[in-house]
């Protein structure tokens, strides 16, 4: 279920992305939110698996963001080089993880997170305004 609601919402976002101008660190906090929503409603009311749709629907906003970021990013690379990156970070998310997950326990789920969102956050930031200086001192030379 985990693995359809993220392709789900991902789904969705490239469908977002094509019509509607969508912020991605606007994304990268929703999906925060949903993450941790998803832990506060696992801690009050753990082992209730009548919960399935509402974590169906925080998940689906976990996965808005990469829809949204492939429907950006395919400007500037191809979808080989997108798919690369992305299956390279989420391997090592995985097995940095776990690992940390195994060292720090349960701290490792609430500090992780917000780590790397906020670092997916500097980074988008960057590379677009990067891209929009390249842009438009290109745009000034022609």
């Amino acid at each position: 279920m985990i693995t359809v609601c993220w392709l789900l919402g991902s789904a969705v976002g490239i469908r977002i992305a094509k019509w509607q101008q969508v912020q991605l660190n606007g994304l990268v906090l929703l999906g925060m939110l949903a993450y941790f929503a998803c832990v506060m409603l696992l801690g009050t009311a753990p082992f209730n698996t009548q919960l399935w749709p509402i974590y169906a629907v925080f998940i689906m906003l976990t996965g808005l963001y990469p829809g949204v970021f492939f429907v950006r990013l395919s400007d500037y690379y191809t979808a080989r080089q997108l798919f690369f990156r992305e299956n390279n970070g989420f391997i090592l998310g995985l097995v940095a993880g776990t690992l940390l997950f195994m060292v720090l326990g349960r701290a490792a789920l609430w500090v992780l997170p917000v780590l790397v969102a906020v670092f997916v956050m500097l980074c988008t930031t960057l590379f677009f305004n990067r891209a929009h200086v390249t842009i438009h001192s290109l745009e000034g030379t022609a």
